[in-house]
């Protein structure tokens, strides 16, 4: 259970009807207790028994009202009035299937797409495509990608000089358990990054870009389905890594299509089609979709009876 929130007969209905929501994921979702004792294990995330944050960190507060992203002719919107917030020290998970609009929803956060309708504010200012954001975001897209330069630079580049940027790329290495990999490289952090690109493995490559997410202490994290968290040892880093960003007074926001993913955040969003189908504190959210699969179950049964 989430902080003993959840009674087991919760749990098991709720991500029954998840199922649903989400597709074909029976496997991972009988997994999902067994994620949450890897959390409490291994991770340690839990809400501080004080939740206000530091007052140096009050900024990192996201609202989104009415978010609507226009739809291409003849398509569904990527997103329909959605409305969430997020405050410091606050982690929410985006669950939902491909092409459910999470990607997109982080885009429209970072300022790298328009909405049609609603209104996006970070630290209380609101966002629009090619406007400087009001407050440090880190950015993690789904599809790998690295910008020209040295490792240190493909990481930690526009933090500041090259002093800034080695120091800076150096400690978000060491978060996102890649530094050793990278010291072990000829030039160590002056090497390309086209030569690490190929000389580090793939799943050291995915906890490169969740360094570069990481560079500079953003009081924003937009992850965006990180590859990291596919294997126990990386879900284990990027719960770490999200401890951090929570006991600094960031804000985060984490997509996955993978319901294990529950072990890692204290607030919910499911996405389907474009809408927020839940949203809500995780243990609520789960309680709730408990609730309406028990309700479901009673009505095919009487609906049952009364066809026999």
């Amino acid at each position: 259970a989430i902080r003993g929130e959840l009674t087991g007969g919760a749990m098991v209905a709720g991500t029954l009807l998840m199922s649903r929501i989400l597709g074909p994921f029976d496997q991972a979702l009988t997994a999902v207790p067994q994620a949450l004792r890897l959390w409490q294990a291994q991770a340690g995330l839990r809400q501080p028994a004080d939740r206000r944050p530091p007052a140096r960190s009050l900024a990192a507060r996201i609202e989104l009202r009415g978010v609507t992203v226009e739809p291409a002719p003849g398509q569904c919107p990527p997103l329909h009035q959605i409305c969430l917030s997020v405050g410091p020290g606050q982690i929410l998970l985006v669950l939902g299937q491909s092409g459910a609009g999470k990607s997109m929803l982080l885009r429209v956060i970072a300022g790298l797409h328009p909405c049609g309708q609603g209104q996006v504010e970070v630290g209380h200012v609101t966002v629009r495509p090619g406007s400087r954001p009001p407050l440090c975001i880190g950015y993690l897209p789904e599809r790998l990608a690295f910008a020209s330069g040295t490792v240190a630079e493909a990481v930690a580049g526009g933090v500041g000089d090259d002093a800034a940027i080695r120091t800076a790329a150096r400690k978000a290495t060491r978060a996102a358990g890649v530094e050793s990999a990278v010291l072990a490289l000829p030039q160590g952090f002056e090497t390309p990054i086209s030569q690490a690109e190929e000389q580090l493995s793939g799943g050291m490559l995915a906890r490169l870009s969740l360094a570069r997410a990481l560079a500079g202490d953003p009081s924003l994290l937009l992850l965006d389905c990180p590859e990291v968290a596919h294997d126990p040892e990386g879900l284990a880093t990027l719960a770490a890594v999200l401890r951090s960003a929570r006991a600094r007074g960031a804000a985060v926001i984490l997509t996955a299509r993978d319901p294990r993913a529950l072990a890692l955040a204290d607030h919910l969003v499911l996405l389907e089609r474009g809408r927020a189908r839940a949203c809500g504190p995780v243990a609520k959210v789960i309680t709730d979709l408990g609730a309406m699969a028990a309700e479901a179950k009673v009505r095919a049964a009487r609906s049952h009876a009364g066809a026999a």
